[in-house]
């Protein structure tokens, strides 16, 4: 619902406006955050991933994650709806000097994701603390579903206080 008017907003228009109103700090890339390290270390550990394969990161917003994704040599396709948020991963990978094949970023809802991506699939579909942020859930997968390789891995961590 939008405070100034009362007319409905949709549940994308109300994470931006959410991202937009508070800063965030503390989800940029922090190349010490042993947090993010530790994720990182553990999809590694318990998933085939490989340089080799071609990854897409859903949810990707600043890049907490990807960056250090990509400096353990995966190579990474960075997904948000927020260009602001991708502005801001694309500075610091410019600051780190990586290079174009190592990390692609693209702006769009995985809602068209067949539209955004042209018919390219995934070998595997990454997102992290991701999926709580769908309105849909059932047809947010579906829509990855139809960008995933037959056969292809898709990985999610939730955050989970228990």
């Amino acid at each position: 619902m939008n405070p100034k008017n009362g007319e409905a907003v949709s549940w994308s228009e109300e994470q931006k406006r959410f991202y937009k109103a508070f800063p965030h700090a503390h989800l940029e890339f922090n190349p010490t955050s042993l947090y993010a390290q530790n994720i990182v270390s553990e999809i590694l550990a318990r998933t085939g991933l490989s340089p080799d394969n071609k990854i897409l990161e859903v949810g990707c917003g600043s890049g907490r994650f990807t960056l250090h994704l990509v400096q353990n040599g995966l190579r990474i396709t960075a997904l948000d709806f927020s260009k602001e948020l991708l502005e801001k991963l694309e500075q610091v990978a410019r600051h780190l000097g990586l290079e174009a094949n190592q990390l692609r970023v693209q702006a769009g809802d995985i809602s068209t994701s067949t539209e955004l991506f042209n018919g390219e699939e995934f070998d595997s579909i990454i997102g992290i603390f991701f999926l709580h942020h769908l309105e849909d859930l059932r047809s947010g997968l579906k829509s990855l579903h139809r960008i995933l390789k037959s056969g292809g891995d898709v990985i999610f961590v939730e955050p989970n206080r228990l």
